[in-house]
């Protein structure tokens, strides 16, 4: 067995034992694991049934139920929180000195990264799976096809956030600085990505922003999988920003490159 395999063999054994470690710790956070379940069904009582009666029935929402149309920016937002929290991991290993001994080990940065941004995937990917069991409840009902094609649009989503929270993580040092910076980011990246709002419908500035914002991409995916048995009118249409899901997958896979290069850059300098 040669130098190099015996190499990529000890980089693939740490990446995947760190990945196991913090799925350990994902499982054995019981608060966390219901605290954000519970926050997207909070999210679909408040906004969904507090709005239904004033939005629901009129215009672009004559097919499709206003509580559908926010389903999949419920599932952009608990995507977006439980893969940037990634990054907290990181800085409270740095705090308590796990870090360092990780960092010294004989691999290399990148294991350590990607160890990381593949856990934040996971989690993400396993509370999506929990939250689709109330989608026939709201009267979507996804086939296999339509599941396969979620999940892997939020692990596409999921790998950009990741990344986002382990490039925050690297320029950080402590966890309340962490948190600060991270409600800071999540708020407006969810609240100006059309999750609870048609962007044809608000003033031109914050739809200027909305279009910028990544995260508008990947909700906008998000229902095209989901409403790929509905048939939609001309005007329920406008609630879909681009006509091709094509788009959107390209776009988001370009922005989680860009993400995932700029993390791993960081996190090699990361002292």
């Amino acid at each position: 067995m040669t130098a190099g395999s015996l190499g990529l063999r000890r980089e693939v054994r740490a990446g995947w034992s760190l990945f196991r470690r913090d799925m350990l710790k994902f499982q054995r956070e019981r608060a966390r694991i219901v605290s954000s379940l519970l926050q997207p069904i909070l999210f679909l009582g408040i906004f969904g049934l507090g709005l239904k009666n004033v939005l629901g029935g009129t215009g672009p929402f004559q097919d499709i139920d206003y509580i559908q149309y926010i389903f999949p920016g419920v599932i952009g937002i608990n995507v977006l929180g439980i893969s940037m929290s990634t990054g907290v991991t990181i800085v409270a290993d740095r705090e308590f000195g796990f870090l360092r001994e990780v960092l010294v080990a004989p691999i290399s940065r990148l294991t350590i990264a990607l160890g990381k941004v593949a856990s934040g995937v996971a989690t993400a990917m396993f509370q999506v799976a929990i939250l689709l069991l109330l989608s026939p409840l709201l009267g979507l009902t996804p086939g296999v096809i339509q599941i396969v094609l979620l999940l892997a649009a939020v692990a596409l989503l999921a790998t950009a956030t990741s990344a986002l929270g382990v490039l925050m993580a690297s320029r950080i040092r402590s966890v309340e600085t962490f948190q600060y910076v991270f409600q800071f980011a999540l708020f407006p990246l969810f609240f100006l990505s059309g999750a609870f709002f048609v962007l044809d419908r608000v003033p031109p500035w914050i739809a200027v922003i909305a279009k910028l914002n990544p995260l508008t991409y990947a909700i906008d995916l998000f229902r095209h999988i989901l409403y790929a048995d509905i048939e939609l009118g001309e005007l329920t249409r406008e609630l879909l920003l681009v006509n091709s899901a094509a788009y959107d997958v390209l776009l988001i896979a370009v922005i989680s490159v860009v993400l995932l290069t700029l993390s791993f850059v960081s996190f090699a300098r990361m002292e």
